[in-house]
């Protein structure tokens, strides 16, 4: 048979089409890691839910059974979730980003060693995206700004993290794999957590919930790790790469301003990343619009200074353009302060199988006065404190990270870390109109060791164990003596910790197992942890205070041994819903702030009690996630019951004239319970809403032997915030993303302040004292009558409009942000300065 020339080339065009279509058709996706490692079972599912396919051992899907213009959600437990458009699809190869918790396809924070895929529990990660458009002038703003945490400030220059009900040394704050808690993390209020700058930043990853097993002691309301940037190798073939950035920020509401710059240097095999940030910040303004009820909350009347050689009152007045002195109430003199941080990173790649990291740290401040005690005022109205300042803060960091990857018997993967830190802060007071001023002084030493091992199983189930040791040592020096202004020579003070000897050494052992069904729809975790905590004291005598024999010959030796474990299910219900379910226990040993400490606030003086032991806590979670074309869910409840819970109670066992003594003491049991719920609703592609509430609350069993009848009742636990949330729209087209942001915080009622004591009153009347309490009751809102006497109110209720804009163009980012759009005043619950009022900022960032 023969064809004619039109038939031939009619024939060859219909081939050359025929393979254009089959080599632009793609039937199948394989997945894989950053280093290039198949990914089985990765779950792929059509938005509508027609059909769903979970990746072979290869890491691959067929597609054939997929509508071609169906737009599939990919997930994977440990990975970023993305989204592909087949009909756009331009390969067969996708490589899945870890999430930020990892160190490669397992992280270690701390004793941290496990994949998320471990961790069921509620995390929120805030991305690097988030960092740079709230114009957070600290992590700690950051943090409140996120909506997922409650956050504290007794002066500008703090914030205190609260999860789940709990705060201070109650939560973890890790930073790039180390723990930051140490011996003399308190259980009030810190301001620990602005010592790592905002500009230095990667993510930051929230975890709601307790986590003794995975993170050991403190950990019972849930962990808090700042991810600081990392150098990344050169993608160069030969000679070295240069790439760096300046970021810029200026706040009106404390005329604060921001810099820092970035460099990075680095090779094939070696990387170099440095970055230094300034930031001074004056005192902060209020907001002026305040209720009709308490038109003078939060002003600022007059303030403290030292004028010709004496203690003087100046009203807080500013002059205007025609030269007249107008009230300046709003201005919160007094809460002025700066600060400078500075990382360097290194990262050398030994071996294929071996790499070394370097990461070095340092942060100081300038004076950082306590806002909260500048304003406290004594019976005739005067200022109780002439100076109240926390010194400058320092830390410095050192550690060492070593990631050994060649697989073995015994382990596939493993990582050494090794730190210390090296931290000083200090308190410096003086009372109003009197010439001494006293000085403490903490320098603090923590050297830690954690390894952590990770072996898979291939196996019909898969499997994967997590074990490692770790070990912290704190040795504390702490010391205290009075500056006479007047010149007279200075004398000792009483120093706020033992001085003959502070020391605390806590070592653990865990081990963790995880097995899931083969298509990754089920999931179960375990794990056991055991440690040991020894702390040793020894306390000095002083001319203004003799201690007990017992607290003076030799060292006390306190020991707190803790064994938790805990169990976690997840269950992939259908192709839109999971479920989780855990039980874990959780403990937090008593540090040398909680045996040893000697504090003294208002008319209230804390001292030392060596006799209490660890905190315990057992949780209920229960979480589901409902995950639909244009909306996702997320519901999670939580039961816990805690035992043994160190509370602030009346003592006689040590007295100084003119004070109450409140002594930390084991309360019997009480229980904590809580919803957090989050919805995201997407309207198109460049629409996004969403909106998340917190609703946290606590009892525990008071007893008191004062009263004319003994007393056995349930009163609120501190540190409880009210239900607060966060939600709003985004929009986003092309280089522009503009964001209109709306926060709220409950009222506080007074029934849910923390009882100090409860005592009988005239008539068999009961009493219920709340003062000197860490909910800082003395803040909020009283009614103070003529005898002195005061009536303490409900907190009100508060919510502010926000407004943020970005706009990217080439390698510059412009972003403006309008909080708090109405100025209104408002006081976060146990917050000793107001929060700021209405607030403009403008940054610039540049790449180079």
């Amino acid at each position: 048979m023969q064809l004619s020339p039109r038939l031939f080339f009619l024939s060859i065009l219909l081939f050359f089409l025929s393979l254009t279509t089959a080599t632009g058709q793609i039937n199948t996706i394989s997945f894989s890691d950053e280093q290039g490692k198949p990914l089985e079972g990765v779950f792929v599912v059509d938005q509508k839910g027609n059909h769903a396919e979970i990746s072979d051992a290869e890491g691959k899907i067929y597609l054939d059974k997929f509508n071609p213009q169906a737009t599939l959600d990919i997930q994977f437990l440990g990975y970023e979730s993305m989204q592909i458009v087949l009909a756009e699809l331009k390969q067969d190869k996708i490589s899945l980003r870890p999430l930020p918790l990892f160190f490669d396809e397992f992280v270690i924070k701390a004793d941290d060693n496990r994949p998320l895929s471990q961790q069921i529990q509620e995390i929120d990660i805030i991305r690097p995206d988030a960092l740079q458009n709230g114009g957070a002038q600290s992590s700690a703003d950051l943090l409140q700004q996120s909506g997922s945490v409650f956050v504290q400030k007794s002066q500008m220059g703090g914030g205190s993290p609260v999860l789940r009900g709990f705060e201070a040394n109650r939560i973890l704050l890790i930073v790039d794999g180390v723990k930051m808690n140490n011996a003399i993390y308190r259980s009030g209020h810190l301001q620990n957590s602005i010592t790592v700058s905002s500009q230095a930043l990667a993510s930051v990853d929230v975890i709601q919930g307790p986590a003794s097993l995975i993170y050991g002691s403190d950990a019972l309301g849930g962990v808090i790790h700042y991810h600081t940037q990392k150098p990344e190798y050169s993608k160069k073939s030969s000679g070295i790469s240069h790439k760096g950035s300046f970021n810029t920020l200026f706040s009106t509401a404390n005329k604060g301003s921001l810099f820092s710059v970035k460099n990075e240097l680095s090779g094939k095999k070696w990387s170099s990343l440095n970055i230094i940030s300034f930031s001074n910040f004056n005192d902060l303004r209020s907001g002026s619009r305040r209720s009709i009820e308490h038109p003078d909350f939060g002003k600022r009347f007059f303030y403290q200074d030292f004028i010709n050689g004496k203690d003087s009152i100046v009203l807080n007045l500013k002059e205007n353009a025609q030269g007249e002195l107008k009230e300046n109430y709003n201005l919160q003199v007094g809460s002025a302060y700066s600060q400078m941080d500075l990382l360097q990173k290194f990262r050398f790649q030994l071996h294929p199988d071996l790499e070394l990291g370097v990461n070095l740290q340092y942060s100081n401040s300038s004076n950082i006065p306590r806002y909260d005690q500048l304003v406290e005022t004594d019976s005739e109205g005067k200022p109780r404190f002439a100076e109240w300042d926390y010194g400058p803060q320092e830390r410095i960091l050192y550690a060492l990270h070593l990631n050994y990857n060649r697989s073995n018997r015994f382990f596939d993967k493993s990582r050494l870390t090794l730190a210390a830190q090296d931290i000083e802060e200090s308190r410096i007071v003086r009372r109003f109109n009197q010439p001494d001023r006293t000085h403490n002084t903490e320098q603090l030493n923590v050297f830690s060791l954690n390894n952590v091992f990770q072996k898979r199983f291939e196996t019909k189930r898969k499997q994967q164990i997590f074990y490692g040791i770790e070990a912290q040592f704190n040795d504390l020096n702490s010391g205290g003596f009075v500056e006479n202004i007047n010149g007279d020579p200075s004398a000792p003070f009483f120093s706020r910790y033992p001085s003959g000897k502070a020391t605390s050494l806590n070592t653990a052992a865990y081990f963790n197992h995880s097995i899931s069904s083969k298509n990754q729809t089920t999931q179960l975790n375990t794990g056991l942890r055991y440690a040991f905590h020894q702390t040793s004291l020894q306390f000095e005598n002083s001319p203004e205070f003799s201690w007990p024999s017992s607290f003076t010959d030799g060292s006390m030796q306190i020991v707190n041994k803790a064994l938790v474990g805990g169990i976690a299910l997840r269950k992939r219900l259908t192709t839109t819903q999971v479920f989780d379910l855990s039980l874990s226990s959780a403990y937090r040993a008593p540090n040398i702030d909680d045996l040893g400490k000697i504090r003294i606030k208002g008319d209230f003086v804390n001292v030392p009690n060596p006799d209490i032991d660890a905190e315990k806590t057992l949780t209920l979670d229960a979480g589901y996630t409902l995950t639909e074309k244009v909306f996702k869910l997320r519901f999670n409840s939580f039961f816990t019951r805690a035992n043994d819970l160190l509370v602030r109670k009346p003592t006689d066992t040590f007295e100084l004239d003119n004070y109450t003594s409140v002594a930390n003491t084991n309360a019997k049991d009480g229980f904590i319970y809580g919803l957090n719920s989050r919805i995201d609703y997407k309207l198109n592609q460049s629409i996004q809403m969403h909106y998340q509430v917190a609703l946290t609350k606590g009892r525990y069993r008071f007893e008191s032997s004062e009263t004319s009848e003994k007393l056995d009742t349930l009163v609120a636990m501190g540190h409880i915030p009210p239900m607060f949330g966060s939600g709003g729209i985004t929009l986003q087209k092309g280089n522009m993303e503009l964001s209109l942001i709306h926060r709220f915080n409950a009222k506080k009622s007074l029934a849910d302040y923390e009882v100090v004591d409860i005592t009988s009153g005239p008539n068999g009347t009961l009493e219920i004292e709340r003062e000197g309490s860490s909910d800082n009751i003395e803040s909020g809102l009283f009614d103070e009558h003529t005898d002195g006497q005061r009536t303490y109110l409900d907190l009100p209720a508060w919510q502010t409009f926000n407004f943020y804009l970005r706009w990217t163009k080439g390698k510059s980012v412009f972003s403006i942000a309008v909080e708090n759009v109405l100025d209104r005043h408002y006081r976060s619950f146990s917050s000793g300065i107001s929060a700021p009022g209405i607030n403009l900022s403008l940054g610039l960032s540049y790449k180079f």
